[in-house]
């Protein structure tokens, strides 16, 4: 954070105390001040999350030849988020190698330039689509259906649309700008109807609480104000159409702002998301619902350890009728009687006239008496 705000300011203050020489590297070394934690081999700092990271990161870049798990599946969604980022710092490292500041910013892109950074903003998409693919092929033949799994790849195979008609727009004299204003808008009621219903696990019938679910572990506020949010994240792309598009506000202006409220939509995303999943299994990443206990348990009118739903939120709890309580089944334990009796030395027999120790004896009874 240091090293960003001070290459923040020296950017700022170029001009005034001279060091415009300086400008061109100062996004190269906060990316190398980002990266160097990550890739470091020396045992400092976090070096144990770096080799955690960087599987991770293989992973999800090379998704269909790996089964998914939960790790993978979190990290390609963070991906997608940072499409704005990733475009950004292609354009920061063929800005340095190619000198790219002496050139128009339009003028100046080829169409292979273009191309590029079309497949590159279609990336992130790409790995939770074959993910998605990956899941699909996992699941066992008996349990195989186009829901979940192929219905989200189709959620994903929308940002591909999006991505081919933005590039193809020049102005909106274009043909694909009425396309991509149809995709986009496709694509943004998908992922929101995904998000509420399948992520988040939100608009049950079962719940007393009006557009939420029945288990809730955070005050009800708090999901309507996640909610709200999240339709003012997802609909935060038409800023750069109304605005940006049309040269009302300065694009990279435009593009800063969107980053940011991506980042605070993600967070209150990732927290319903884990939330959902730890209460319901949603994703069904854990491989049982309930962890077994080692004890057997019946039925019982007599003991009552209260609702099992007792730790949410819910204000109406249910009647006393419908709660079956669980009673532990009694052990059998061996009575005083019976341990004496396993406990005592056989009696003398008459082939072996032997001299009993009555002493001896009265003091192993008397032991086994007291225990």
């Amino acid at each position: 954070m240091m090293v960003w705000a001070l290459v923040t300011v020296s950017f700022l203050t170029s001009e005034r105390f001279g060091t415009t020489g300086f400008t061109p590297f100062s996004p190269l070394i906060v990316l190398s001040v980002l990266l160097i934690p990550l890739l470091n081999p020396v045992e400092i700092y976090q070096t144990r999350r770096s080799p955690w990271s960087l599987r991770t990161i293989g992973r999800v870049i090379s998704a269909p030849f790996y089964h998914v798990e939960f790790r993978d599946f979190l990290c390609g969604d963070q991906l997608t988020s940072m499409v704005g980022p990733i475009l950004d710092l292609e354009f920061t490292m063929y800005y340095l190698i190619f000198d790219y500041a002496n050139q128009d910013a339009t003028e100046g892109i080829s169409t292979g330039h273009q191309a590029f950074r079309a497949l590159l903003a279609a990336f992130p998409a790409w790995t939770r689509f074959a993910q998605c693919i990956r899941r699909y092929r996992d699941e066992p033949n008996d349990q195989k259906s186009l829901h979940p799994h192929l219905t989200n790849a189709g959620k994903y195979s929308c940002a591909f649309l999006v991505v081919l008609f933005s590039s193809l727009t020049g102005d909106t004299a274009s043909p694909f700008f009425i396309c991509w204003i149809l995709a986009a808008v496709l694509n943004m009621c998908y992922t929101l109807y995904w998000d509420f219903i399948m992520d988040w696990g939100l608009f049950r019938k079962d719940s007393p609480h009006r557009f939420l679910r029945k288990s809730l572990m955070y005050p009800p506020w708090t999901y309507y104000v996640a909610i709200v949010y999240n339709v003012i994240g997802r609909m935060a792309w038409v800023l750069s159409i109304s605005v940006g598009f049309f040269g009302y506000f300065d694009k990279d202006g435009i593009g800063s702002m969107l980053s940011l409220i991506e980042i605070v939509r993600r967070f209150s995303w990732n927290h319903f998301r884990f939330e959902n999943e730890h209460l319901n299994n949603c994703g069904k990443f854990r491989a049982t619902a309930e962890i077994p206990l080692p004890f057997e348990f019946v039925q019982s009118d007599e003991v009552n350890f209260g609702d099992k739903d007792a730790f949410n939120n819910d204000s109406t709890p249910r009647e006393r009728s419908e709660v079956q309580p669980l009673a532990m089944a009694p052990i059998p334990l061996p009575s005083i009687v019976e341990l004496k009796e396993e406990l005592s030395p056989p009696p003398p027999t008459k082939a072996s006239p032997q001299k009993f120790n009555t002493q001896k004896f009265n003091r192993h009874s008397a032991t086994v008496t007291m225990v």
